[in-house]
């Protein structure tokens, strides 16, 4: 069985949500299975001149953009990002590198940025990924739903941890059904109490 890289796309943040936390622990348990399998995660934030622009954007109407959402091409690499300790428990491997492998690596995005794949040209780079789908709120990340449709369409998997996610997902893709996965995530009940969700 050949070897493969199963790589995390996360923002530079100064808290990790639980999202993350959740990223976070999946890569580590990828880590630990034994097998040809290893995960990293990169982590991306604005080039200087984009974070200035949407800044400017939200006093200078002039600055106004037509489509929401982040560029893809617009952001780079944080190579000096290290998450705090208390968010995951062992050695978490970062890396710092876009130029991904369509032989080794799969890519998972999270919703807020499934835009960033056609922003980034994944299938005509060939490269295999999957939209991990856990803030359902958050899918409309861009008004450009032709970007947006042609992001999920792409994907060789579209996973997400909640029933109501599957459902509004293949209303709105019909087509990808048998692409959407509900994953389930563990929960430690000795440290959650989970009354009402």
């Amino acid at each position: 069985m050949k070897k493969v890289n199963i790589i995390y796309l996360l923002p530079e943040m100064k808290g990790a949500s639980g999202g993350a936390k959740v990223i976070y622990n999946h890569s580590l348990i990828l880590n630990n299975l034994g097998v040809n399998i290893s995960s990293r995660i990169v982590h991306l934030k604005k080039k200087f001149f984009y974070k200035l622009e949407l800044s400017l954007a939200k006093k200078v109407k002039f600055f106004s953009k037509t489509y929401s959402g982040w560029d893809g091409n617009r952001m780079k690499i944080s190579k000096n990002f290290k998450p705090k300790k208390d968010w995951y428990e062992n050695k978490i491997f970062n890396s710092h590198n876009l130029n991904f492998d369509k032989k080794k690596d799969f890519i998972i995005v999270p919703e807020i940025w499934a835009h960033f794949v056609t922003d980034l040209k994944f299938a005509e780079k060939g490269i295999n990924y999957a939209i991990f789908v856990q803030g359902f709120y958050h899918m409309n990340s861009t008004n450009n739903f032709i970007n947006l449709k042609k992001s999920y369409e792409g994907a060789k998997l579209i996973i997400t941890t909640s029933q109501y996610s599957v459902s509004y997902l293949k209303s709105m893709f019909p087509n990808i059904r048998k692409k959407i996965f509900k994953v389930n995530l563990s929960v430690d009940h000795n440290k959650f109490k989970i009354k009402k969700k």
